[in-house]
């Protein structure tokens, strides 16, 4: 997928929104204030996209994934760091960043939960 594929499709989650972090240099997409996907550079100024993951399937993707690494200046747990020029189908792209916003959405008080499910 290309960064405006990506783009689109993370702002197709219900109530997602993008704001640009000037300081990081990055597009930070959020449901209610918490960012679940960023895409911005690293160091070598490669496009890379970091976003959300339960732990446990954190490591199975990276044990599976080359090019799926511990989350880029980010908790190495919870978060997943992919080039945004990669192998990967878009469909697992799709799925990851689905995966990062129920993350987010899961996080949220129960009330708010029902409220944003609608």
């Amino acid at each position: 997928m290309t960064r405006g594929e990506i783009h689109d499709y993370a702002l197709t989650m219900p109530h997602a929104g993008c704001t640009y972090k000037e300081e990081w240099g990055a597009f930070l997409y959020m449901l209610d204030g918490k960012y679940f996907l960023l895409i911005g550079e690293n160091p070598p100024g490669t496009a890379i996209m970091t976003m959300k993951c339960s732990p446990a399937r954190a490591e199975e993707l990276r044990d599976a994934y080359p090019e799926i690494i511990p989350g880029y200046y980010s908790n190495k747990k919870h978060w997943n760091t992919i080039p945004v020029e990669n192998s990967l189908s878009d469909n697992l792209i799709k799925e990851l960043i689905a995966h990062a916003y129920e993350m987010v959405l899961g996080s949220l008080p129960k009330k708010r939960q029902e409220e944003l499910r609608g």
